[in-house]
């Protein structure tokens, strides 16, 4: 059976003794290379990456032949033998287990409802114990991007809700600066909630850089930045970074221009005694 990239084959009897045989009880991503097969009294519903999630029939072990990682999941509601089995597990390894399912490219803003739904939802309709630790870990682990939008005058992003942006670590901020220092102050400063992040990027959107400051020498960029912008450098307590970004996407290096945001956009008051990402 196949399904563009990704298919699946029976394997003959004399298998490797190296390959691992797994039941499907509860979702779980297989990356491209591993070295496993897979089987379940049940149908098994496979998600594979940019495509329509499709099943099969495993009642004997197989393997997927995946070019990409691929998410995997019984049909099955979980029984007594997956209760019994979770709950000998100590904190640490269901939280290490639910990292590797609930893991995923950085999320922004457009598509935060389609990863919730695929990634997060199906752990939250488990047992509360798997809900609670997995709301936690798909925040805590993955990196969320926002980016402001509108005009010059009514600036805002979308940007999760307090009672989860409290679990979020890393932020990664894509901005063309011009509209969006209130934002960006209000944001450093805790307005928006994120009290426990960790790791900020800031990505400024280069492309604009010549319009937007109308300027060439560093000098009156910098008196610009002081009368229009910044009477005071924006603060974040937790680590980070600024990148560049020219309009096609494409990394830009500009040493000047790092050098007159950094002397304005502070990173890594860290305050002593918070856990670490």
């Amino acid at each position: 059976m196949s399904n563009n990239n990704n298919t699946t084959q029976p394997l003959p009897t004399m298998a490797s003794t190296k390959e691992e045989v797994v039941e499907i009880l509860t979702p779980m991503t297989i990356h491209p290379g591993s070295n496993l097969r897979i089987f379940s009294a049940n149908p098994i519903l496979l998600r594979p990456p940019y495509t329509e999630p499709f099943g099969i029939q495993a009642a004997t072990p197989i393997r997927l032949h995946n070019t990409g990682s691929i998410e995997v999941e019984s049909t099955a509601p979980l029984d007594t033998r997956f209760v019994n089995g979770w709950n000998k597990l100590a904190d640490e390894l269901k939280v290490q287990i639910l990292k590797h399912n609930l893991g995923c490219r950085p999320i922004h803003h457009y598509d935060a409802r389609v990863k919730v739904n695929s990634k997060l939802l199906p752990h939250l309709q488990m047992s509360p114990d798997i809900a609670r630790l997995a709301e936690e870990t798909f925040y805590k682990h993955n990196t969320f991007v926002v980016t402001p939008y509108g005009s010059h005058w009514d600036r805002r992003f979308a940007y999760p809700p307090r009672r989860v942006n409290t679990y979020i670590r890393r932020l990664s901020i894509v901005t063309d600066m011009d509209s969006d220092w209130a934002l960006l102050r209000k944001l450093a400063r805790g307005d928006y909630g994120f009290e426990n992040l960790r790791h900020v990027t800031l990505t400024y959107e280069f492309g604009t850089a010549d319009t937007l400051l109308g300027l060439e020498n560093g000098d009156d960029e910098r008196r610009y930045l002081d009368e229009h912008w910044l009477s005071e450098p924006i603060v974040f307590h937790p680590e980070g970074e600024i990148t560049l970004r020219g309009s096609w996407g494409e990394p830009e290096k500009d040493d000047e221009l790092l050098e007159l945001l950094r002397g304005r956009i502070k990173f890594g008051f860290v305050e002593s005694g918070k856990e670490g990402s």
